[in-house]
Order: C-alpha cells, then structure tokens, then sequence
C-alpha cells in the first residue's frame, strides 16, 4: 500500500511584544517573526523545534557550528498532521517570507521532491475562531482549521540534478507567502479578524501536482514517484529522507513596506475613473482637460444652503497609523470664482460607526464612559492665503492650485470623543474636505457652511447671491500619502572592538538614528552575524530598547570566524529601516573554562583556541569554596599555561555549599573568561529538607506500577534521601491529575508554602499544553520569591508522544527569572535515538510514562542535580512579565464550612480531603469574600452531574463533575477567576440535578474547597 508521512517543526513565539535574550531565537511578531541558526545541541532542543527522531549535527548551513538533523519515514503509519513553526501573528495581504537551509542526506536515494508550505489556522488554538464555507461568511464550516499553500517545485527550491535527483549539499529555499481571505480546501475567515488568530506552518516534501484537496495525497504521490521495486532494498532506502535544517527565518519583506504606504492617488485620466475611484462626491462629472496637463478631472457642484447640507465622505475606507504624519494632496479649481469669495478649506479625518460596528467611542480620556455619538474626527484647516487661491480683493483666483495639507490620527477626536489609539489603525477611516469662512472653534460642522453663507454680500434672493450659495469645484491628481520626510535610517554604527577578537570578549555598540516624524522607533533589532568561507550564519538575534547602544559578548561558535553587527530600527507602527552593516573583526583568540561534580570532587578544565601563532600565555586557575552563609572556605590556586586543554580536581570541604572557578591572566590579574559557578553540597548544614513536587498526573505517578518508588518523584526522591543521610528529607507529593498551572497557584499556600519548601519541582507543561499560562506561572514565581527564605525553584518539562512544543510560554517565564529548566522530552528522544526504541515503550498511552519513562525523567533530573548548575535562585526583580501577574495571598474554606442549602452530605475523596455532595436540583452553596481573586475546587466522580456558579449574581461559569472509571472522589481544578475586581463578591454554586451525558450514572455535585484571596500587581 502507497502511503505518506508528514513532516513538522514546532515552535513557540511570544506575543505581543516580546523580550529576546542573546543566543537565543526571537519572539516578535514583526518584522522578524523567528531567526535561528541551531549553533549548539541546546538551541536544537531549548527553541522547541519538535521534530521526530530528531539529533544534532556538528557543522551547518552557511558556516554555522551545527544544524538539526532529522530521518523521516514516508509509510502512512507515520503520518502526524502536527505544527510545524507555531504560534504567529500575520497582517492579511501583507507578504513574508519563510527561508531556511537544507540538506538532504539521502540524496542519493532519493527523487527530487517538491516543497508544500502550509499556512495554518488550528480551531483548538484559536478560541472563537469561525471558518465559513463561502465568500460572504454566513455558512460556518465544521472543518477544524483553514490554511493557505505555497508550493516549490524541485526547480525552484534549487536542489535538482541533471538526471532529476537530489543535489548534494546544502541549498536555501525561500518561500514567499501572504495570508488571504480564502484559505485552502474551500474554507473563508473573516479578513478583518485573521491578525487576531494564531498561525503557524507546516513543511511538506513530496511530488504532486499543485491541484489538491487533501494533504495526504501530498506524500502518496511521492511515493508513487519511487521507481524501485516495492519491496526491494532501493525502495526502502527510498521511503526515508534523511533531512538537516539550519538558519530558519520568518520575516516580513522589507520591500513591503508599511501598510499605509501609499493610500490612495488618481488623476482621473479617463472617465471610468471617476466612477472606480474612493470619491463621493455629489453631483459629479467629467471635466476634460485636467491639472498639469492631465487628461481630465472630476467636476462637482456643492450648494452651500443649508437645506442641502450633505455630510458625505471625501476619501473612503483607509486605514491610518495613529501618531505619523500624512499628506492630502490635489489641484483644484473653482470654475465660479468670480463669483465667491475665497474660501477656507478643511480637511476632517473620519470614522464612521455604520462602517466600524465594533467601533467604540469615548467621551473620556480614561476611555471609561462610552458616547453615542455616530463618528469621531480630526481636523485641519488652511486659510485661503494658506490654500493659495486669493487674489487681491479676496476673490478666488482663476485656474488651478495645488493645496497641501498634512494631518495624523490622534487618541482625542473632534466634539469631545475620544478611541483608543491601538484600535485605529482596525477601523475604516475616511477623509471628508469642506469649504467655508469659518474660525477655527466650532462645535458642529453645519456651522462652517453656514458661516459661509453669511460671507455672501450680495443681496439676499438677487442673483449674485444665488450664484454666490454655489462653488463649482474642479479636482485632479488627489493623493493621500505618508510624508516622504518621515522615511528614517541608520545613520552611523560603531563598536569599540579593534583588532582581532576574544571568545567571551565583551563588545560595545552604538548607532546613531534619524527616526521618522510621529511614528517612533520602539525597537531594534540586532543580528550577530559570522562569515567564514563566502557562507554567513546569524549567531545571536536580539531585540533591545532604542538606546542608541547594546553590547553582547562573543560566541564559543565564532572562533576562527570574522563578525559583523546587523543594524534593523523598527518603528511603532511596524517599518523597519535598511539594514546597517558593521564590521566587527576576526575571532582568532578563544578560552573557555567548565566547572562540574564528579563523584564528590570538583573538577575542572581550560580550553584554549589560538590562531595568532603566539605563545601560550601563562594564567592561573582559582577554585575558592563557601559554606551556607557565603562564608570563604578555601582557595585553590593553579598556575597553567593557555593551550590545549588543561584539567584537575579538587576535593572540597565537607561545609562546602559553592564553588567558582575564575581564570586569571598571570601577568596583568585580570580575568580571562567568564567565571563559573555551581553547588558542591546545597543543603550543607541543614537537618531537614523539604523537597516538594508540583504538578499533574505524570508527577503524581500516574502509569509507573508503584507511584510511590518507580515513578520519577520517587526515584527522586530516593537521591534526595541517599544523597543526604545525616538530614531528614521530605519528599512531598503534590501532583494532581489533569491540572494545570493555574490550578497550581490556587493551591501554593496549601500545597506547597505550608511545607517551608526548600526546593519546588514545578511539571504543568503537558497539562498547560501550550496555552498561555505566563500569569499562572509567574505568579507562582513571584509568591515563593516573596517568602521570608524564597526556595529554589526548577522547571520540569515533560513531553507527550507527539513531541508537541507545551512548554513556550514556561520556557519564557524561566529565562525571565533565569530558573533551571530540564527539558524531559529532550532526553526522551535522546534515548529513543540512542536505543531504537518506539515512543510507546515509554509513553504507553502517549502522556504517562512507563516505569521505563520514569526512570528516563528521573535519571536526567538526578543527572542535572548532581552538576550542582541547577541550584539557582529565580532572580528578585520588579519587572514583570505580565502585567496581571503578581504575589498571590490566597486562603481556602472547606465546603462544608460555606452556607449551604438543601440536602449536601459530607463525603470523603482522595487526599483524605472533605467533599461536600448533593444531587438535588436547586440545591446551592455560597461564600462571601474580600479580594480579587476565587477559585473552586471540585471531586470528579462516575456519578457526577452538573452545576452553575454565580459571581455578585452573574452567571460565571457551568461544568460537571462526571469522570469516567472514577469511583471514588478525585480532586480536580473547577474554575476561577484571576480577573475580579478588588472589593466584596458573593459566590453562589447551583446544583442543576441533570447529568451532563449518557454515560454518567448519576446528577452528584461534588465540591471540596472554595478557594479566596488577593493577587497583588
């Protein structure tokens, strides 16, 4: 049977805007959506690119140090339609582009095949998200994603030889792709609404046609392509493509430019272009003949009486960035002007709620109180002598004029209305010009004309005065337009580097800047770029404030190659300026130092890279110790020479808590590299240990055959207490099925800070399961950070069977405190590559480990603990990640403790914990509490049924406590609310008495704990 394989990378971004640490991938939106060259085996695992069977391998892409490598097997069996690059935001009908390097290691054996890129929308990741089957969006679709499709041929990608097979080597592919209205298989979203939607990718190899409606015929087709004979040793060989990525990149095309680049023009060269352009006006004609030599222009007649006041658009539907300056630009010429006087113009910027029906308008600045006005606007006038139409007795002069007039949106509107400045740039704005002679203060815009009316010094009812209410006004050559004065540029870059460059050598940058006019640079972006034989490799990408300066250290990776510094500014409403190039020098110098424990001693090493042909310089190693209280025990000093790789051991004190190891040139006394540090006993001197594990199922045990010692808590547990005989260790459990982080701040007092912790596992990746839990997580972080003796925290990352990146948003949190990270599924496909053996050997039902997956997670966690690196404090720090994170002060009542009424008896559920059940409809249970924050705790149950929860007597939430195979009562996770407002709430629990489906045996509510407090931000 011809069958297919699916082929994914997957990878977390962060939102909005995004913080990017050095040697790291960058998070953004815009314009660099992703960048990363897998410089070591850390960035192959750490950025979660989740490739199956994936390992890393020595020596990249375009003079990097490494790639990712991965073996994909074309069989159906191993069809996975998964993500490939995960968790981006895109602008409809703006174009990006998608480049990587790639190499076929197989090539040999392999048919060129074609590429498919997939632009994805997930329903399961997009809350709200509504695909249609036709064009005018009215027939939901019942299909769980819509995607768009780029395909290359083999041509195009670049990696076809003569006799139609794979060239040898590395070849970059790049993909150009914008999102549209239409997406693939006959699915619509709505274009208004796709930048709110989460995209992602998904890369495929086979050899179609372009003309499909189901991605599985993608690699079946291939399939069909092999030549060999089925069965034989060719066609197997076949069957696989043994592929290395490096250089990844997702990025707005610079030439794309800015969304408003260039609004709107027409010079009205025929007739049919007055009929197709954005121009509203009454009464409208062609003119032949039109300014500057056009061949024509539109003629309009307006009334000026005020029984014919018509408030109708100008330019229609532009969308403009709030804060950046733009120009309206025509020739007019008034074919009456003998006849008026010359008038005032002005020009009013225009949102209109019939065009925005989810436009809300302010009458504060606060933006609290909504108005009911129809439309908001700005204005500008120019006077006639502005306008340059007035002759010398104030008439209008004859002919043709060029008027200019500049504008930009801004928070507060004209009439008091106010909107926010980030939802301008989503709304259909319009520009509308007037004549008349008013002053600038007006209130309403029917007195503008009136005003005009009453210029007219003719007698009322001759005429002259008829002729006078009248302007018959020619127009050509209308432009709206961003200034050309606010295009920016990089003017200067400079370091303070000189000469050849040092491994770990601190360099300083700066630039000099011309921003443009209203729209602000809010960002830089800063590309660390080394080139070694005509090939380039970015090395570092980060984002940093517009300071005018950055730093970074020099990577391990450059050694033997020349840097350069790549300059990219990027204002507030998304341009980015030319790239600025700066020369940097040749990395000829390199010293890096490692520190470790080793069966209870210290061991430590130099390594040195010298390509200037000098002696070994002479340096001198020191290894100082310290007890608990930071106290200097002991200083070990070695004097090495700086070549090759020189090593030793130390054997510690007993009291010793720390070690560090500093490299100092002999001569001069100044450090050479990077001091280290690590724990050499971290509970040194302690006689009690408090060790507690947060998490789900897979902490609680859940598939090993005895959860209390061949799960990993307890093989982790059993180090703890080996590793500390003369200490009392506890080894707390606290790990609860099918919940998440949000769960585990609720119960941090009760189940963790009550314990007087001194070390927190915390495992809710997979439970998490890559949804953004930043305020969960930081939040626990921030309440353990505020104990009197904060503990050391350790981010545990556990994986399912698909190797699904679950962690984005922990991982996150984690470098923003700098917290130990242990990536679980990392070592998982280390060992399936190492031992040939299937995922389900370790993960039977896809998420919870065998004995033989516990002991894969426990061994790496005894591994990384036994280094002694991973005992670090998160950082005490003000900043926040999120802004709804904070210091949580949450307290609990039992159930039974609540008011309640009807017929609730008191049961006993796992944990040994009281639950509150009853099974009668209207049954309720209520508790009043001061704070910002409930939670509720419930019991699942075989019987469970179903019931409401009301807050300050609104309906919040509705769930059930049904669980299959659960006899007894299982504490789980039931709803909350991190968002209340500060103040006194009532919360009311309903009992509905109905089951929520057939296979529940009963109508039981079952609730355990009523959760209540403060989360301070």
């Amino acid at each position: 049977m011809k069958k297919v394989f699916a082929m994914c990378l997957s990878f977390c971004l962060l939102l909005s805007c995004v913080a990017a640490s050095a040697q790291t991938m960058v998070n953004v939106q815009e314009p660099a959506l992703y960048v990363n060259g897998f410089e070591s085996v850390e960035e192959v695992t750490d950025k979660a690119v989740t490739l199956p069977n994936r390992v890393f391998e020595e020596g990249g892409a375009a003079g990097s140090a490494g790639a990712m490598r991965v073996m994909f097997q074309s069989p159906y069996a191993n069809y996975q339609p998964s993500y490939g690059l995960r968790y981006f935001q895109f602008e409809p009908g703006v174009e990006y582009e998608l480049s990587m390097w790639m190499k076929f290691n197989n090539a040999e054996n392999i048919k060129a095949p074609k590429i498919q890129i997939l632009s994805y929308y997930a329903k399961d990741q997009n809350e709200g998200m509504t695909v249609y089957t036709d064009e005018t969006l009215t027939t939901e679709k019942s299909s769980t994603f819509a995607a768009g499709s780029v395909y290359l041929t083999a041509e195009e990608a670049g990696w076809t030889a003569e006799d139609g097979s794979v060239k040898p080597g590395w070849h970059k592919v790049s993909v150009p792709f914008s999102v549209q209205k239409k997406m693939l298989w006959g699915a619509y979203l709505d274009p208004e609404k796709i930048a709110d939607y989460k995209a992602s990718f998904i890369f495929r190899f086979g050899a179609t046609n372009d003309v499909m409606n189901n991605p599985a015929n993608f690699m079946e087709d291939y399939v069909a392509s092999i030549e060999a004979e089925e069965g034989s040793e060719e066609y197997y060989k076949s069957l696989y493509m043994d592929i290395s990525f490096d250089d990844i990149t997702v990025k707005r095309k610079v030439d794309s430019g800015a969304l408003d680049a260039n609004l709107f023009s027409n010079r009205f060269e025929v007739q049919a272009d007055i009929e197709n352009s954005m121009l509203t006006l009454p009464g409208k004609t062609w003119v032949s003949g039109g300014a500057d030599n056009s061949v024509g222009a539109v003629n309009s007649v307006y009334q000026s009486a005020k029984s014919s006041y018509q408030p109708s658009y100008g330019l229609r539907y532009f969308q403009i960035v709030p804060d950046t300056e733009y120009e309206l630009s025509m020739w007019i010429k008034f074919n009456n002007a003998e006849h008026i006087k010359a008038p005032h113009v002005r020009a009013l910027t225009f949102f209109h709620k019939d065009d925005n029906p989810g436009m809300v308008v302010y009458s504060n600045a606060e933006l609290t109180q909504e108005k009911t006005s129809t439309y908001v606007a700005g204005s500008v006038f120019l006077t006639p002598e502005e306008a340059g139409w007035t002759a010398e007795d104030g008439s209008v002069k004859p002919g043709w004029h060029k008027i200019t007039i500049p504008f930009s949106i801004q928070k507060k509107m004209l009439w008091g209305s106010y909107l926010k400045t980030e939802d301008i740039t989503s709304l259909k704005g319009s520009i509308l010009f007037r004549f008349g002679s008013a002053n600038d203060n007006i209130t309403d815009p029917k007195n503008y004309m009136d005003d005009y009316v009453a210029s007219i010094e003719a007698e009322e009812g001759s005429e002259e005065y008829y002729k006078s209410l009248y302007m018959d006004i020619s127009y050509d050559d209308i432009a709206v337009t961003r200034k050309t004065e606010s295009t920016f540029e990089i003017t200067e870059a400079t370091s303070d580097a000189s000469g050849d460059l040092k491994v770990g050598q601190k360099i300083s940058l700066t630039y000099d800047l011309k921003e443009p006019a209203n729209d602000p640079v809010t960002k830089m972006l800063l590309e660390i770029c080394q080139h070694d034989n005509g090939e380039t490799a970015t090395v570092q990408s980060m984002y940093v404030e517009p300071t005018g300066k950055a730093s970074f250290r020099v990577p391990e990776v450059s050694y033997g190659k020349t840097l350069t510094a790549n300059w990219t500014a990027i204002t507030k409403s998304g341009m980015t300026s030319a790239v600025k190039t700066l020369e940097l020098g040749n990395v000829t110098y390199s010293v890096v130092s490692n520190l470790a424990i080793k069966d209870g001693s210290l061991s430590w090493s130099v390594t040195t890279k010298n390509s200037t042909g000098e002696d070994a310089r002479s340096a001198i190693v020191y290894v100082p110790t310290y007890n608990q209280t930071g106290k200097l025990l002991d200083v070990t000093s070695i004097p090495i020479a700086l070549q090759d790789t020189v090593s030793g051991t130390i054997t510690p004190k007993s009291a010793a808590k720390n070690a560090k190891l500093f490299v100092w040139d002999a001569d001069t006394l100044e450090p050479i590299c990077k001091e280290k540090e690590i724990a050499v006993n971290i509970f040194a001197g302690k006689d009690e240990i408090n060790i507690v594990y947060l998490g789900g199922s897979i902490t609680e045990g859940v598939g090993a055959s005895d959860y209390k010692n061949t799960s990993y808590r307890g093989l982790v547990g059993k180090y703890f207490t080996e590793a500390y005989p003369d200490a009392k260790v506890n080894n707390v459990h606290q790990g609860v099925g099918g919940t998440g982080s949000d769960y585990g701040l609720i119960r941090l007092e009760r189940d963790v800070m009550s314990y007087n912790p001194d070390l927190v596992f915390v495992e809710f990746a997979v439970n998490d399961n890559g949804k953004d839990s930043r305020v969960e997580m930081e939040s626990i972080v921030r309440t353990l950070n505020n104990l009197e003796h904060p503990p050391y925290i350790i981010y545990l990352y556990t994986t399912r069977s698909s190797f699904a990146n679950v962690k984005p948003y922990h991982v996150e949190v984690a470098e923003h405190y700098d917290i130990p990270q242990i990536d679980l599924q990392k070592e998982l496909l280390r060992v399936m590559n190492e031992t040939g053996n299937d995922v389900s050997v370790y993960l039977p039902d896809g998420v919870h480990p065998s004995d033989a997956g516990h002991r894969v997670y426990a061994e790496k966690i005894i591994a990384c603990l036994k280094t002694g690196k991973y005992y670090s404090y998160p950082k005490q720090i003000e900043e926040k990640l999120m802004d709804m994170s904070g210091v949580a002060d949450i307290s609990c009542i039992h159930a039974k403790d609540a008011e309640y009424t009807g017929s609730w008896t008191e049961e006993i559920g796992n944990f040994d914990r009281s639950v509150m059940v009853s099974e009668t409809a209207g049954d309720t249970m209520k508790f009043t509490f001061t704070g910002n924050f409930f939670g509720l705790e419930h019991a699942l149950n075989l019987a469970g049924g179903r019931y409401e929860v009301y807050v300050d007597g609104e309906l919040y939430n509705a769930n059930h406590c049904y669980y299959r195979n659960v006899n007894y009562y299982h504490s789980r996770f039931g709803c909350a609310d991190f968002l209340l407002d500060y103040g006194t709430h009532t919360v009311e629990i309903k009992v509905l008495g109905t089951k929520p489906n057939d296979d529940s045996v009963g109508t039981k509510v079952c609730i355990v704990n009523l959760f209540y407090g403060i989360i301070d931000r």
